[in-house]
């Protein structure tokens, strides 16, 4: 296998590129030694060189993020076939049954036409299951596709035969018109309720790479070029740009690539990468990060790091990382059948031999022996799980709760810690106007009148939020008129109103100017070190007018709804990029104990990881980019419905409205799906175990009478529509009732 760089090579399989020493299989071929991830890959590789060498599509393995993009392609092809098949298979399965009430031919052609349509659903829709059962056998590792491939083959090979062999079968498996009784019905119908079971499944994992493409959009495909020769601008794609090439970044433009500011100055919005919800103020030497959203001015940037090395990229390197690496979780039907099926096996092979070798009735032998098979294909198992899971998705859907990932449903009740972004899901998403602070001898109609006249004047974020305050509507015909208006970047503005220079900004920028800003705290009792808000102050040269206080607000039900969720035993723990005073004043306000701030993208993603490698059960909530990667490495995610693009594409779960008081639903919903599964666990595992006894024939001296094949296939249809009502019941559980 060449290597790709001095120190890499590339599974030929997965497509997957690491150094050769961390390979954990070789293969020589043609001279050639080729370098895997993992050993599946090696075995892949090893059936069929040929067809790996000669394809560039990466298939999906246990250890790699490379093909991760393509899985969400490969599970809805999964998903398209199976609910063909399992639509084939309910046709053929009717076709096969009303043949033995149509009279315009005879009953041997309807016969004839049963074993068509059998054979057709047997091995068409049905050929994935009979492999996967002979895959089990042949590896010897049994499981629910064992018995269902035994119970199909069973019943239709014993049905080919009774139809060409019928003279030769005992009175017992003949009907009181001396024809063989046929099971062609029961092959049918166990195909179609199977592929329904496993489309039920595949949906559970679909969404995959829509988290990667939402991530990738927030980067525009193009950005505009200033040629350094004469500074004319031209649009180019964006990997044509190269490091240090010179960006023009229009207003409200998305930044395409990591970089240096070197001409202008403005605000950018980077709270998709550090949820921060107040703008950053960027001037000449400024950092700016691709796919952050710039403000009201025109910057010139230099590119810095593009493609692969920009901050973005990282993240989505970062998700796909911790996606790849999330395991399936083990259901409980599996460990169950790890005994099951050997038992069922069994105890079908016990009552074929008793009854033939020592009753002397292979009939009554090769009848029980189907029979038993039949009675115990857990169809019922295969549907106990997914079919509450897909109840319990629509159950949350009519309650404001998408969820993307059904297994979130069963994992929910293992989660031992909570861990939730402050901004956008605490809080909300932008900065309120919290109060207005006068000086002792300033009107409002004098203050007011004059900040509105400024602000309008304005860009900025923060401007815009002051003019949605109700006392706009009240002075907004009354605004005096600005003179020699002038506004530094980040710092705050200026301008003569009425003959007075007025400054309106940061607590900075005002003492900059002279203005005595100690006898307006003094006079307030204000202490104007705290940052904990945001402050905005309007003064002359000879004192302060006014205070306004800017700060984050709580969203509602966020304190009930922390209370309630602290009785589930659950450890709460705040991650945010916001500014350690702001997190603090939230934690303290909702009675969270741990909390850490300032937080990148990677360092909320280790907080995860710290928590899990102590085994620890991890739910994360979060509405931004930042939190991406954080969302796709928990156990759980979930995130707001007024969040990013990249947060709700990665996240199992999405509050829609982004109202975090849902999180109660949520639970409760978890809770009644996971007893809904145990009881259908239970129901199919018990209805089985009873008719098993019956089938294999062990009260034929008290009754007389033999649990035939048909019985069995009937009644192991009667064990799935138990399943199938049990599990919508969901439908009428009560999520507002408080945990």
């Amino acid at each position: 296998m060449s290597k790709n760089s001095v120190n890499q090579v590339t599974d030929p399989v997965c497509k997957m590129t690491f150094p050769p020493e961390k390979a954990a299989a070789t293969f020589e071929y043609h001279n050639t030694t080729y370098y895997f991830c993992n050993i599946n890959c090696q075995k892949k590789f090893s059936s069929d060189p040929e067809f790996y060498l000669h394809s560039s599509a990466p298939v999906s393995c246990c250890c790699c993020a490379e093909a991760f993009e393509d899985d969400d392609q490969v599970i809805q092809q999964r998903q398209k076939k199976l609910l063909q098949g399992f639509i084939a298979a309910a046709v053929l399965t009717f076709l096969i049954i009303i043949q033995d009430h149509i009279t315009i031919y005879s009953a041997q052609t309807g016969k004839y036409l049963q074993l068509i349509f059998a054979t057709a659903a047997v091995f068409g829709p049905g050929g994935f299951l009979l492999r996967r059962g002979g895959q089990s056998l042949k590896k010897r590792q049994l499981n629910m596709f064992t018995l269902i491939s035994m119970g199909v083959l069973s019943a239709y090979l014993y049905s080919v035969y009774a139809f060409f062999f019928a003279s030769k079968l005992p009175e017992l498996l003949l009907n009181s018109h001396g024809s063989a009784k046929l099971h062609f019905p029961a092959a049918g119908m166990i195909t179609a309720l199977v592929i329904l079971g496993q489309y039920l499944e595949a949906r559970a994992s679909s969404g995959a790479s829509r988290a990667i493409s939402s991530l990738m959009e927030l980067v525009p495909p193009r950005a505009r070029r200033i040629k350094k020769c004469c500074g004319s601008i031209t649009e180019v794609a964006l990997d044509e740009v190269e490091k240090n090439d010179h960006l023009q970044i229009l207003p409200h433009d998305k930044i395409p690539v990591d970089g240096v500011v070197i001409d202008g100055s403005g605000s950018v919005d980077e709270s998709m990468l550090t949820g921060e919800s107040l703008p950053v103020d960027k001037t000449v030497g400024s950092k700016v990060a691709a796919g952050t959203l710039n403000g009201n001015t025109i910057m010139i940037i230099r590119a810095e790091a593009v493609g692969k090395d920009t901050l973005l990229s990282q993240i989505v390197d970062l998700v796909k990382t911790a996606r790849s690496t999330k395991l399936p979780v083990q259901k409980l039907a599996d460990r169950v059948s790890a005994i099951f099926v050997p038992a069922v096996l069994a105890v079908a092979i016990l009552s074929l031999l008793y009854w033939g070798l020592i009753a002397h009735s292979w009939a009554m032998g090769w009848g029980c022996f189907i029979a038993v098979l039949l009675a115990a294909c857990p169809c019922s198992l295969g549907l106990a799980a997914p079919l509450a899971v897909t109840v319990g998705i629509g159950v949350g859907a009519k309650h404001g709760l998408l969820i993307k990932n059904p297994s979130v449903l069963e994992l929910l009740r293992k989660s031992d810690t909570l861990m939730l972004d402050k901004t956008g899901t605490l809080t909300e998403n932008t900065l309120q106007v919290q109060a207005v602070i006068l000086a002792n001898n300033i009107a409002p109609e004098e203050f007011y009148p004059v900040l509105f006249s400024l602000e309008s004047c304005s860009r900025h974020p923060l401007a815009q939020t002051v003019m949605k305050m109700k006392e706009y509507k009240q002075y907004a015909d009354k605004l005096p008129e600005v003179e020699d208006y002038t506004a530094l970047p980040g710092q705050g503005m200026s301008a003569i109103i009425n003959d007075l220079k007025f400054m309106l900004g940061s607590v900075d920028f005002l003492q900059k100017e002279n203005v005595d800003i100690g006898k307006f705290a003094a006079a307030q009792n204000l202490d104007m070190t705290n940052s904990d808000q945001s402050v905005i102050l309007l003064g002359t040269r000879q004192q302060v007018w006014g205070m306004i206080v800017l700060g984050d607000v709580l969203r509602q039900d966020a304190l009930q709804i922390i209370a309630a969720l602290k009785q589930q035993n659950l450890d709460i723990v705040i991650i945010s990029g916001d500014s350690p005073q702001a997190v603090r004043k939230t934690a303290c306000t909702l009675g969270i104990e741990e909390f850490y701030a300032a937080l990148s993208p990677q360092q909320k993603l280790e907080k995860i990881r710290a928590r899990q490698a102590f085994g620890r059960n991890v739910v994360m909530v979060g509405d931004g980019v930042n939190d991406a990667a954080a969302l796709a490495a928990a156990d759980i995610s979930i995130a707001m419905g007024s969040g990013s693009d990249a947060a709700l594409a990665n996240a199992d779960i999405t509050l829609l409205g982004g109202n975090i008081s849902k999180l109660s639903k949520l639970f409760r919903l978890s809770q009644a799906v996971n007893r809904t599964i145990k009881e259908n666990l239970f129901l199919a595992f018990a209805y089985n175990i009873t008719l098993i006894p019956l089938a294999a024939g062990f009260f034929y001296t008290i009754f007389h009478h033999q649990f035939s094949p048909v019985l069995s296939s009937i009644a192991m249809s009667g064990s799935c529509l138990l399943v199938v009502f049990n599990a919508l019941r969901l439908w009428k559980i009560d999520l507002d009732r408080q945990l």
